[in-house]
This record gives C-alpha cells, sequence and structure tokens, in this order.
C-alpha cells in the first residue's frame, strides 16, 4: 500500500473464490473489513459452514474522529463518522461471528449495531515471553549504562501509534532515563529527527526484531516497557511483556489498557507526554519490577484464546447443522 509497504491490497476475488469453492471449508475467516470482506462476500453460501471476521484495527476512530474532534464538537464528529460505521455493519453483516480481543473495542462495535459480537483477548507464546536472566549481557549490547533506567517499546513507526508521545516524554524525565524503540516504518525518519533533539543516546531506535526469542529478551531486561498508542484493538507487544516480568506504562484509552495487573501496571491520561513520564517514574520504583515478575506466570497464553475461539466455532457449525439461527 502506498504509506506502508508491508500492507498489501487483497484483489484476486476469482482466486478466492475458487481456493473457498475447492476447499468448502467449515469456517470461512476474514481478518479486516475492506478487501476481505469484500471477497467473503462474493462467496456462494453453500462453499462454507459459517463466516466469521476478526476485528483488529478501529481505522475510523485512529483516524478519521481524531482530526475531526480538534476542529468540531463530539456530536457533530459523531454524525459526520456515522457513513463509516455504517459500512463497517454492511461489512460484517454476513458474519455468525465477530471477534475483538478486548473490552473496549468490544463495546465500540456494540454501540455501532454490529451483531455477533466476541470479546476473547489475544494471548502470547509464553514458552518465548518469560522472564529471563540476562538482563546485563543486553543492556551492555544497547549502550545503557549502569545507572540508568532501561525503558523500551517495540512496534510499527507509523503515524497512529503516536510515537511522538513517547519520545517527547523523555524531555521531561533526567538524564537516567535512556527509550530504545524496536521497529521499523514509514515515520522512522521524522522519529529519528525528533528524538535527535533530545541530548545524544537518550533515544535510540532500532530495527525490527523478527525472532520471538530474541525481543523477549529485550523485553526482559528493561525496567518498563512504554506505550503511546491510545487507539490499540489490543496492543500485542504490551502483553508481551507483562508475560516477561516487565512493568508496562499505557494510555487510559484503548485496548492495551487492559493488559497487565495492579502494581505493575500505570495508566497515564492519553496523548500526553508528561502524563507519560509521571507514570514512568512509578514504574521504575524499588520493588516494582520484582512484583512484575511475580505477575508474569499469570499472563494469558496463546493457546487460550486460540481454544476460546475453536469453541466458538463449534458452537455456531452446532447450530448451523441443527437448522438453528447463529
Amino acid at each position: 500500500m502506498p504509506y506502508d509497504d508491508t500492507y498489501h491490497w487483497l484483489l484476486r476475488m476469482d482466486k478466492i473464490r475458487a481456493l473457498v469453492r475447492a476447499e468448502a471449508p467449515d469456517v470461512v475467516e476474514h481478518h479486516s473489513p475492506y478487501f476481505a470482506a469484500l471477497a467473503a462476500s462474493f462467496l456462494r453460501r453453500d462453499s462454507y459452514g459459517v463466516r466469521t471476521a476478526f476485528w483488529h484495527s478501529n481505522h475510523v476512530d485512529t483516524f478519521a474522529r481524531p482530526w475531526l474532534e480538534r476542529r468540531f464538537p463530539a456530536r457533530v464528529a459523531d454524525l459526520v463518522l456515522e457513513p463509516g460505521w455504517a459500512a463497517v455493519r454492511s461489512s460484517f453483516r454476513g458474519c455468525e461471528a465477530v471477534f475483538t480481543a478486548s473490552r473496549a473495542e468490544f463495546a465500540t462495535l456494540v454501540v455501532h449495531g454490529v451483531k455477533g459480537v466476541h470479546c476473547v483477548p489475544f494471548g502470547v507464546d509464553r514458552g518465548e515471553f518469560r522472564p529471563r536472566g540476562n538482563a546485563s549481557v543486553i543492556r551492555a549490547q544497547l549502550n545503557v549504562g549502569a545507572g540508568q533506567h532501561f525503558l523500551i517499546a517495540g512496534g510499527r513507526l507509523a503515524a497512529e501509534k503516536r510515537w511522538d508521545v513517547a519520545i517527547d516524554a523523555m524531555g521531561h524525565l533526567s538524564e537516567a532515563f535512556k527509550l530504545i524503540i524496536v521497529g521499523d516504518g514509514p515515520e522512522r525518519a521524522q522519529l529519528e529527527a525528533r528524538a535527535a533533539s533530545l541530548p545524544q543516546g537518550r533515544v535510540a531506535i532500532v530495527p525490527f526484531v523478527k525472532a520471538r526469542n530474541d525481543f523477549a529478551e529485550l523485553l526482559s531486561a528493561a525496567d518498563a516497557y512504554v506505550h503511546a498508542c491510545p487507539y490499540e484493538t489490543f496492543g500485542l507487544t504490551v502483553g508481551e511483556a507483562v508475560a516477561c516480568g516487565t512493568p508496562v506504562v499505557v494510555p487510559d484509552r484503548g485496548g492495551a489498557q487492559e493488559s497487565g495487573a495492579g502494581g505493575a501496571h500505570f495508566l497515564y491520561a492519553a496523548l500526553d507526554p508528561q502524563a507519560m513520564a509521571r507514570s514512568i517514574e512509578l514504574a521504575i520504583a524499588q520493588g516494582v519490577k520484582q512484583h512484575a515478575i511475580a505477575l508474569a506466570a499469570h499472563a494469558r497464553d496463546e493457546n487460550d484464546h486460540i481454544l476460546e475461539v475453536l469453541a466458538t466455532y463449534e458452537q455456531l457449525l452446532a447450530k448451523r447443522s441443527a437448522g438453528q439461527p447463529s
């Protein structure tokens, strides 16, 4: 796609229809309300069992609403955005179930009239994402000083992730704090320029880490994980940090705030760098890291998510076989 080449258009409807006809699957699952939903709408109803969808991103509230609400009252924004939500409802109309990964997005879809919504939070690979014991090695590799507080963040370097908030928060903290941002994306050059406005070495942006084990090592070694995006439908990297025994600092809006537990989970007013800085100072207080490590064993496993989704599929297929409405 033009802005971010890690995303691709799904346009070959003929190939999708042919594949579904050949496989006759029990479940057709689409992961976007756009081209994937369009492709599913062209399928013959007798070529599959049930149709479901996952709500992975809320583009209406992520991009359009903030722009509108900076210029107009909220009620005007609601009116302008209603056609967008009507399109979302239409794209999900043929689905027996629509899955969200957070309570926040569950409530959003229900309020906007989407039917058959199920909240099934994601989990993480706890075999990989777990507390590790080589923090000193990782810190040395990243040039984090012995007396510095090591903050980490990870994800796609895109405008909606609001990395500017995390970088600006560093300007409200002492030089004892160092932030490592792990990721790649279209905003990399702009973010590097913004980070350069701070004293040298306060913020470093390093490339995306593909290997789960390597990323888990980074997360586990950090004193705290920071997250700036208030538009997350879940916030997977936050869940991974929790499983690694690292305190998390997250905005008070969006799905990311639902990961973590008391004592190692610090909320701040979304999009406020100074508020984020205050929460970071709380997160690195004495004893917090040890508490986060103790809580890591309670992190949700990805298999929990998979089993809940499969159980829902079994219920939907049983209803269809019995001729009951889903």
